[in-house]
């Protein structure tokens, strides 16, 4: 049995009890169901479009698309898993994590607006991963970070963001550096208090409609779900957050 060390992303779709409460079993396979099965092969072709348009050199489209294709997807019920195996001293780490994160921000981006909200946290650590069968305190460290997030977003672990500003700090790879706004750390609400973390800035709302509040609520009202008393906070939460990371853009992009 041959372990691996690497990044671990794991989501939870937000409401999907509810969301199999409302729906016929029918309605959820045509709906849900298929595109969950294809959320996979519909974000990777997404980024591969978009490394084909602004990466100029063909050897570096190549690399980028293999690691892409080196990421395992395991989707089960209301999860979604991500892994991609990796040492501290691969001379490829840098490569691998912008390819993981930049997978995790347009998995979020895609999920929120078909209406499946999810929340996330990507560890670092050692796992074990055969077909659909994992294991692997990671993963489990993960799980039970996610459950805590009162909000839709992608949290980094304490073991992810030391690995992540180990690259910020030391690596020469311009790529990374002008993409330090991948991440901002941020007071997250969870179930048992306010913790800081480094949150993905995943702009999963559309930038052109200016009411973030409308498309959370569509999001979450989507595919029937309800939004009971239970839920109201992480609606509000997720507002908060949301409307953080465009007015850091804001800034960025006034310091241009």
């Amino acid at each position: 049995m041959h372990t691996h060390n690497g990044l671990i992303g794991f989501f939870d779709i937000l409401g999907y009890q509810n969301l199999l409460e409302k729906n016929e079993p029918e309605d959820i396979a045509q709906s849900v169901l298929n595109y969950l099965t294809n959320i996979n092969a519909t974000v990777t072709t997404t980024i591969k479009n978009i490394i084909d348009e602004t990466t100029g050199k063909t050897a570096l489209k190549d690399a980028a698309k293999e690691v892409l294709d080196s990421l395992k997807w395991i989707i089960f019920s209301d999860t979604i898993l991500l892994t991609i195996p990796f040492e501290s001293n691969d001379k490829y780490r840098t490569t691998k994590w912008l390819a993981f994160l930049t997978t995790c921000i347009h998995l979020q981006t895609e999920m929120f607006r078909n209406g499946l909200p999810v929340r996330g946290v990507i560890n670092y650590g050692k796992f074990y991963l055969q077909d659909t069968c994992f294991a692997g305190r990671s993963i489990i460290e993960a799980y039970d970070l996610c459950n805590k997030l009162e909000l839709a977003a992608c949290i980094l672990s304490p073991y992810a963001e030391a690995e992540i500003k180990d690259i910020i700090n030391n690596s020469k790879n311009d790529s990374f550096q002008t993409n330090k706004t991948l991440v901002h750390e941020y007071l997250i609400p969870t179930k048992t208090g306010e913790f800081r973390y480094l949150v993905l800035s995943a702009h999963v709302y559309d930038i052109e409609d200016g009411n973030i509040m409308k498309q959370i609520l569509s999001s979450f009202w989507g595919h029937n779900k309800d939004i009971p008393l239970s839920v109201q906070n992480k609606i509000s939460n997720t507002e908060q957050w949301l409307n953080f990371i465009k007015i850091k853009k804001e800034e960025l992009n006034n310091q241009t």
